[in-house]
C-alpha cells in the first residue's frame, strides 16, 4: 500500500493550500518528462518525504484535495470542523503602501468568527467578541506574519496584558484538544486503503 501524504496534518495542510493556486491541466511536455523520468533507469525515483503523488496528474491531485476538504465537512461536527478550517485555511497578503498586510480567506475568517461567537463567547461572557476573534486568530496563525500581541490587545481594549494571557492560555488548551480529537477522528478515514492507496 502506498500513501499519498505521510500524515493526516500534511494531507489537510496541502488540501487547503492548493486552493491558492490556479487549476491548470498538466502540459503535454511536463507529462512526457514525468513519464520519461519514471521509466528511465538513469534517475532512481526517490520516495517523497512528505507527499507522494505517484503518477497522479495535477487535476487528480486537486480532486483528491477537494475530497479531503469534503471529508472534513462531512465527517466532523461544527466545532472540530471550524477548528480544522481555522488551522489549515488560507492566509493571503497584499502590499499596501510598502507594507505587507496579511488577511484570512473567507472560509478561514468565518471559522474563526464562528469559534469566537458560537463557541468561546459562551465560556468567556465577560470578554468582547472582537477580543476572542483576535485571540483565536492568534492561536492559529504564524505569529511572525500576523503579529497579534497581548500588549496590543491591552492597549486597544483596555485591561492588563496578563488578563489576555490567561484567556489565551485557556483558549489554546481547549483548541489544541479539539484539534487533536479531530485529527484522531479523521485518521481512520484517511488511512483506509482504496485501490492500494491511502490518503495518509
Amino acid at each position: 500500500m502506498s500513501q499519498i501524504f505521510m500524515s493526516v496534518p500534511r494531507a489537510l495542510h496541502f488540501a487547503y493550500l492548493i486552493q491558492a493556486y490556479p487549476a491548470a491541466p498538466e502540459s503535454l511536455l511536463a507529462r512526457v518528462m514525468r513519464q520519461h523520468i519514471e521509466q528511465c533507469d538513469v534517475w532512481e525515483p526517490r520516495r517523497a518525504r512528505v507527499v507522494d503523488f505517484g503518477g497522479l496528474n495535477s487535476l487528480e491531485v486537486r480532486a483528491e484535495c477537494a475530497s479531503i476538504r469534503k471529508h472534513v465537512e462531512r465527517e466532523l461536527t461544527d466545532l472540530p470542523c471550524a477548528v480544522i478550517k481555522a488551522r489549515y485555511g488560507l492566509t493571503d497578503f497584499t502590499d499596501a503602501g510598502g507594507d505587507r498586510r496579511y488577511f484570512f480567506s473567507r472560509e478561514r475568517a468565518n471559522a474563526i468568527r464562528w469559534l469566537s461567537s458560537d463557541w468561546a463567547q459562551a465560556q468567556f461572557a465577560d470578554v468582547c467578541e472582537s477580543v476572542l476573534d483576535l485571540l483565536i486568530a492568534r492561536h492559529f496563525t504564524d505569529r511572525r506574519r500576523t503579529p497579534i500581541t497581548l500588549r496590543g490587545l491591552a492597549e486597544t481594549f483596555g485591561r492588563n496584558h496578563t488578563y489576555y494571557r490567561r484567556i489565551a492560555n485557556r483558549l489554546e488548551e481547549q483548541l489544541i484538544l479539539i484539534e487533536n480529537r479531530a485529527l484522531d477522528d479523521l485518521t481512520p478515514l484517511f488511512t483506509a486503503e482504496h485501490h492500494g492507496h491511502s490518503i495518509a
